[in-house]
Formats: C-alpha cells, structure tokens, sequence
C-alpha cells in the first residue's frame, strides 16, 4: 500500500532533524557526562537514520524491497529505545546522588559500561525477536502490499507490536517514574544548600543543569507510556480485525520526536559550562562549581572556641552530610593553620580519624610537642598532614587527662 506524504512537511522534517544532529553535536561536545554522551550517540543515530530515509528513499518508502524495511525498522526501533533507556538511566544517576551517595561514590562509576553494554544487548534482543518472522519466514508480496507500514518492519501481528515498543523498556520506566518521585521529595524537604552541594560533589554537574535534566527525562519517561498504549491497540486491531492503522506519516508525534536533539541542547547544557567550553572568561562560575568531597570519611572533627564565636568559619565549603563536616576549600585549611589565640580552647570529638587529632598511627594518643600541623587539602577534600616545627603550646585535654601540644 502506498502512502501519499506532501513534499512541504517532508522538507520541515529534514530541517527538524538536521537541527536535532547538530544539537547532539554541539552536546556530545560541550559534555563529560557519559550518560549524556550516551544519549547524545544513540540520538544521533535515530536522526542520521531518517536524513538517509528522506533523502534518498522518500519518507514513504514506497517502491522499496522488504529489506529496507527491515533494515530500517531495527535501527530506528533501538536507537528509539536506547535513546529512552538512557533517559531513564540520567534519573537513576541523579536518584543515586541524592538518595545513596555513598554507594553511587563507590560504586557506580565502575559500574556504567556494564550498563551501557547491557541496555545495547538487550535492546538488540528483544527488537530482532519482533523481527524475526518477517526476516527469516517471510511474507509473501500480496500480504506485503497491503501493509502500510514499511518503516516499522511490516508487523502485522500484538507479539511483534509489543517486541517492537517500549514495552520491554518497563524494566528502565518504571524504576524511573519512582526515583523521580523519590527525587522530588528530596529536593522539597531537603534543606536547598545541602542537597545543591551534595549533586554537585556527586556527579560533577549543577544542580540547576539536574533540574532541566530530569525534567526531560520524566516527559520521554512519561511519554513512552501512551505510545506503548497506542502500539498495544494497533497491535490487536491488526492481529483479530485486520485494520491496519500504523501507516507511515508526518504528524505531531513524529515532528515532536523529530526535535529530540533540540530538546537534549536545550535541556543538558548552560551557559555557562558552554563559555568555558569555549575559553570565554566566566566571572560566576557557581553555576557549575566542583565541590570536592571525601564520602569514604564518617567522623572529621574540628575545634571551637569556648562561646558562641567558630574558630572555623566557612559554612559555604563545608558540608555537614551524616553528621561530617568536608573542608572543601584552600581558605579553609588556612583559617585552621593562622595563628590563634591557646586560651579557652576545649576539644570537640577528638578521635583517631580527626585530621585534627594528631597522633601518630599505632600508638594511642601521643602527641610530639615540638611538632604541629600545617594542614593542606588534597584532591579528596581530606587534608594531609604535613608537620612543620614550631614552639610548643600545650593546655590539658580533661577528656583524656592527658596534655596536648599545639
């Protein structure tokens, strides 16, 4: 069966999706996330696709071998499928960070190309299957002319309908929809500094870029769910009734589909990230500054002076996470080490892992009198101890009747 496209909306479909390769560009670009990076290729792969079918094959595809149809039905159907898997896979990034920072620290970045192996092979799998009777049964010409649906691999029956949508992808959705949830309690009742500075720390990019993310992510996520709703009802009218409404057109859902690659421009990059980028001197980078932290740390203490004065002052560099302060800045390490006054100084939570309690490992609570720290952050966060020489000052620690040398 032929279907009859105008040559006006093929020519904005081009345009759209020439449009949406650059915007894939432009973001694999200006992007080291790898689960955008990841979005962006498979992307990139659904446009290329279609510039090649409108140009050189007619969106119709009318007059063209099975073959093609083939072809063109598994590339399109798992770079779809891909793309949305790794929509999901963004919100799982972002619900790690917020939800269990300490495993995502420890644990996810190792495990990432597993996941993008997995959702390749997988996604490969379950659309060849949907496939598999057109290909190496076959379909004779009679049947094949009354199929309108060349660009979906002339299915004609439910179990090919559901193969070739985005039911197999519930595994990714579902999940998805609850870490969205979860994602957006936190974000509520989470004080907004820590939750900012904890995404930050965790995934390297900034909490308003999350934002956008996440936003896009939930529209596909949510999106895919009327369009399995709709390939369920093709499917049944197809396979018991014989009526054959997945034809090959230009309408919303496809021009929509069409700017995903605009969307992913607009939704996964700033101003910001984008001037650095490109060498531009940027005055306020606190859009997307890269807090550093030290997760694996459970208990850093610190002194206070007697009162209601801090000896260290830096609530904007701290992150007090789990009961545990993070000294994420220089200045920080040089208020500790500037001179003070020794006097009413008491000592707060002094313990082995203190990078202010400084005895040395093995031997319990010595201190060397003559010897004091000059305390100076690492690319952990964590400070090393470097002991310089110094004259001794001492004052009595009631907590373990015992004299400390500062």
């Amino acid at each position: 069966m032929k279907t009859e496209v105008s040559a006006a909306l093929e020519a904005i479909a081009l345009i759209e999706h020439f449009l949406s390769l650059f915007g894939d560009i432009f973001t694999f670009y200006f992007n080291t996330n790898s689960e955008i990076l990841f979005l962006c290729l498979m992307n990139m792969g659904q446009h290329l696709l279609k510039i090649v079918r409108i140009l050189f094959l007619g969106f119709a595809l009318n007059d063209v071998p099975p073959s093609s149809c083939y072809i063109h039905a598994f590339i399109n159907q798992f770079t779809m499928f891909t793309s949305l898997a790794a929509g999901c896979l963004l919100i799982f990034t972002l619900y790690g960070a917020v939800a269990h920072p300490m495993f995502f620290s420890k644990h996810y970045m190792n495990y990432r190309p597993y996941t993008y192996g997995f959702i390749m092979v997988y996604t490969a799998l379950h659309v060849f299957i949907g496939l598999w009777e057109p290909i190496f049964i076959g379909y004779d010409e009679k049947h094949i002319d009354e199929l309108p649906n060349c660009g979906c691999g002339l299915r004609d029956k439910l179990y090919q309908y559901l193969f070739g949508s985005v039911c197999f992808t519930l595994p990714f959705t579902i999940p998805a929809v609850y870490c969205s949830c979860v994602i957006i309690y936190k974000i509520v009742v989470v004080p907004r500094s820590s939750i900012k500075k904890q995404i930050v720390a965790n995934t390297k990019m900034s909490f308003t870029r999350w934002i956008k993310i996440l936003c896009y992510s939930v529209f596909i996520t949510l999106l895919s769910f009327a369009n399995l709703f709709q390939d369920v009802r093709n499917g049944i009218a197809s396979q018991y009734h014989h009526i054959y409404n997945e034809d090959d057109n230009l309408g919303p859902v496809y021009f929509f589909t069409a700017s995903s690659g605009i969307l992913i421009f607009l939704f996964t990059n700033s101003r910001t990230q984008i001037k650095k980028k490109l060498g531009y001197k940027v005055d306020d980078d606190s859009e997307d500054y890269q807090y550093t932290t030290n997760p694996s740390s459970s208990n850093t203490s610190f002194y206070k002076r007697d009162g209601n004065e801090s000896m260290i002052s830096a609530p904007s560099n701290v992150n007090y996470q789990n009961n545990t302060s993070y000294a994420t800045s220089p200045a920080y390490f040089n208020n500790i080490t500037s001179p003070i006054p020794y006097d009413n100084i008491s000592p707060v939570n002094l313990d082995n892992t203190s990078p202010l309690a400084f005895e040395q490992q093995g031997s319990p609570r010595i201190y060397n009198k003559n010897l004091t720290p000059n305390l100076t952050p690492n690319i952990y966060g964590k400070p090393k101890q470097q002991f310089v020489p110094q004259s001794p000052r001492s004052y009595t620690n009631p907590q373990y009747n015992n004299k400390m040398y500062l």
